[in-house]
């Protein structure tokens, strides 16, 4: 009998380690989810802006170039004489790209 205790009880052991990879994952969706809906949630009220899935991975790499040096979005902005939701999303989607790439 006693070995059928130790199984039933490395059962719930190891369903709770599933439990618990499960729960972070899903907290990390979480995270993504509310940075994507603050994302489209900021373009809704403005002008529609064309955003392409396949921006220039040029255009991605200098923008993030600019805001390690720190400059400001705003200033990126004025600076390629891109849209101001251009250059936020593209970092948005940067920062979740980078987040789920640690992962």
């Amino acid at each position: 009998m006693e070995t059928i205790g130790i199984i039933a009880l490395g059962l719930f052991m190891l369903l709770g380690v599933t439990l618990s990879v499960l729960a972070d994952e899903n907290r990390k969706l979480i995270k993504e989810n509310i940075l994507l809906r603050e994302s489209v949630g900021s373009s809704k009220n403005t002008k529609k802006i064309d955003i392409e899935y396949s921006h220039n991975a040029s255009e991605t790499k200098h923008i993030i170039k600019l805001i390690e040096d720190g400059n400001s979005i705003e200033d990126i902005a004025q600076l390629l004489n891109f849209p101001l939701d251009k250059v936020e999303m593209i970092i948005k989607f940067n920062r979740i790209k980078k987040e789920h790439a640690i992962s």
